[in-house]
């Protein structure tokens, strides 16, 4: 497990930089007007995806060992369909993306989409490896087709991404549908129910659990943009902020990913727990000195690495510490729910965050700006990873298993293990 998880990490790592490129390139060229624009393009897209994975997210995860998977694939891609042209419209019809490219958010969303859904199919069928790929193969398009539009083409807009997100997120979607469509699928697990039921049930509390959860930390996005005197400006330095302290949960993300693949095909056991223990107590001692490490970097930092716009990112990203440190912990207990098809356990988290944000944001925001939806955002993030935390030893048939969280013999040599993994 130590060695995917390394290598899903390094993966995740080099899409990390990737973006981080992009996001330089961006603020830099563009600067933080132009910035949030962006900010406002991926969020209409990442709620088409939120939609999409009803039927093509974590749900197919957990069904690859137990379904036909011509069953799921015309399923989740006829799903992942509806969601961009329904979603879509609906943001248009609101006005919650500008109608210059609202064209552009329907055509993206749906190949981020269909991505999606044959990701998932790899990694329910635990080919990491082409997982890990496609991974990189998306982060070196997504740069590349950035970096021609700014530095080639002179494109200088919020259509530098625009560009990058078609060419990489349609050339992964092809690439990976042609991964999953080529291998052969063998049914290795009984499911009882009806497995369109569990897709769309499960789906609904996966989908109903990520868009709470990422409301929770991005419906300030709405906030700031109409109570912030700067506007598309302040969701700018509040979205970069925020990507910052995401980026430094890519080890969380990997530990999560790697273990929802091994419940998914091993179901809930005492092992299983063990490990979602002790992978969580791994994930903060990792989180905990890079988020130190940025705190202590001076204002002076951000503004020459982001350019003259960005020196109250550090501010922002001060006040989201907080909730990343909770998040690091707690991402491993949900995606442990998803892999058992416990999604209503994520769900109801979701809504505890979300119900946090909507009381918290408002006046926050209205007293500190920027910060104050930092703040709102880590209390969000503390509430759902402490709910979901309790949810998970509220399940436990082991008495006094909270001990596990106590160091232990056994995460000294996982410890260990995983700087020899590095060194190696």
């Amino acid at each position: 497990m130590i060695r995917n998880i390394l290598v899903n990490f390094s993966a995740r790592m080099a899409v990390a930089v990737a973006n981080f490129i992009v996001l330089l390139c961006t603020t830099h060229e563009l600067g933080a007007d132009v910035r949030g624009k962006i900010s406002l393009i991926q969020l209409g897209v990442q709620l088409i995806h939120l939609i999409s994975d009803l039927a093509g997210g974590p749900s197919v995860v957990y069904l690859v060992p137990r379904s036909p998977l011509r069953m799921l694939v015309v399923t989740a891609t006829g799903w992942a369909v509806f969601s961009a042209v329904a979603v879509g419209g609906v943001l248009l019809y609101f006005g919650q993306i500008p109608e210059a490219y609202g064209r552009d958010v329907l055509g993206i969303g749906l190949l981020v989409s269909l991505s999606a859904v044959f990701q998932n199919i790899l990694l329910g069928q635990e080919r990491i490896r082409a997982y890990n790929v496609l991974l990189l193969l998306q982060g070196a398009l997504l740069i590349g087709g950035v970096v021609f539009s700014l530095y080639a083409a002179g494109v200088h807009s919020e259509m530098v991404f625009v560009i990058g997100s078609y060419v990489s997120w349609g050339v992964v979607a092809v690439a990976a549908a042609w991964l999953v469509l080529r291998h052969t699928h063998k049914v290795t697990r009984y499911e009882g129910r009806p497995l369109l039921w569990v897709m769309f049930v499960n789906g609904f509390f996966t989908q109903a659990a990520s868009l709470t959860h990422q409301l929770s930390i991005r419906e300030n996005y709405f906030r700031l943009e109409k109570l912030s005197s700067t506007n598309d400006a302040a969701v700018g330095i509040y979205s970069t902020a925020l990507s910052l302290g995401e980026a430094i949960l890519l080890f969380s993300a990997s530990v999560a990913s790697i273990l929802m693949a091994r419940a998914a095909n091993v179901s809930d056991s005492p092992e299983v727990r063990r490990n979602a223990m002790r992978l969580s107590k791994l994930s903060i001692l990792i989180t905990l000195p890079a988020l130190l490490f940025f705190a202590l970097l001076p204002d002076a930092f951000y503004t020459w690495l982001l350019g003259k716009d960005f020196s109250p990112v550090r501010g922002a990203f001060l006040s989201l510490l907080p909730g990343i440190a909770a998040m690091s912990f707690g991402t491993v207990y949900a995606h442990y729910f998803s892999g058992t098809g416990k999604h209503y356990c994520n769900f109801m988290a979701g809504c505890a965050g979300l119900g946090i944000a909507l009381l918290s944001s408002g006046p926050l925001i209205n007293a500190f700006g920027v910060q104050g939806a930092g703040w709102s955002a880590s209390m969000a993030y503390g509430g759902l990873s402490l709910l979901i935390f309790v949810m998970f030893l509220a399940g436990s048939k082991v008495k006094g298993e909270w001990k596990n969280l106590l160091p232990q013999r056994e995460d000294v040599r996982e410890i260990k293990a995983l700087v020899k993994k590095i060194k190696g």
